[in-house]
């Protein structure tokens, strides 16, 4: 779709908007997913309850090496091809992290609506609309309008699950002002919702980001908040 250049979270908006269909997939167009995927989406959504669901994504540091590649060697299967070694590991970031381990029990649900990162994010249409969609005054610097559409959802009692047979490869690709971006838009959100769960994301969004010392960073706000 073309339009004028608004944002992440107005593209995505517009991109909901003009949907026909009753589930919507929010795809990054540097995320490779395996065949299966959107059907793996559209299992998750079988329940009666309305939910989020995110297909875990991994980078791929050596992603320079497979868009140097001619596109007939990674065919017919993409996502194959990134996850095969032959461009180097794939890796976890701290936030794919941290919701992979609550997930399935490993660390404390401190924080169950981070699920819902946009680079590989499903959800029935009549969510989306009733939430209000993405913040668009995020504008157009980096990050946080996913998370915080997904902390709206959470509160509002919408679910929060993972789709283990829709894992996404994102070509990592390097920006200089990345977290500087970053900050402003968590700083934006933070003052949206003050939060334990937002204001302790420094130690989880960023370079040197950690599971563990986010989880007790949260406990620790909000023991310090009780009377």
């Amino acid at each position: 779709m073309a339009g004028p250049r608004a944002g992440r979270a107005a593209a995505r908006n517009a991109g909901a908007a003009a949907a026909r269909g009753g589930l919507l997939l929010f795809l990054d167009d540097d995320i490779l997913l395996p065949s299966a995927a959107l059907a793996a989406h559209v299992t998750e959504h079988g329940g009666s309850e309305p939910a989020c669901v995110h297909g875990p994504v991994r980078e791929l540091p050596g992603a320079r090496r497979l868009l140097a590649t001619e596109p007939g060697e990674l065919l017919p299967d993409p996502h194959a091809a990134a996850t095969s070694g032959r461009f180097g590991r794939t890796v976890a970031n701290a936030l794919e992290t941290l919701v992979t381990r609550m997930a399935e029990g490993e660390l404390e649900p401190v924080a169950p609506w981070l699920t819902c990162i946009g680079a590989n994010t499903s959800m029935p249409y009549g969510l989306w609309e009733r939430s209000g969609g993405y913040d668009e005054t995020f504008g157009t610097t980096w990050g946080c309008e996913d998370l915080e559409l997904g902390l709206r959802l959470w509160s509002a009692g919408a679910g929060m699950r993972l789709a283990p047979a829709a894992p996404g490869v994102h070509l990592t690709h390097e920006r200089a002002d990345r977290w500087e971006q970053h900050t402003v838009n968590l700083t934006r959100f933070t003052q949206k919702h003050p939060v334990p769960a937002v204001r302790a994301l420094p130690e989880l969004l960023g370079p040197a980001g950690n599971t563990r010392r986010y989880v007790t960073a949260v406990r620790i706000l909000e023991e310090s908040a009780l009377p």
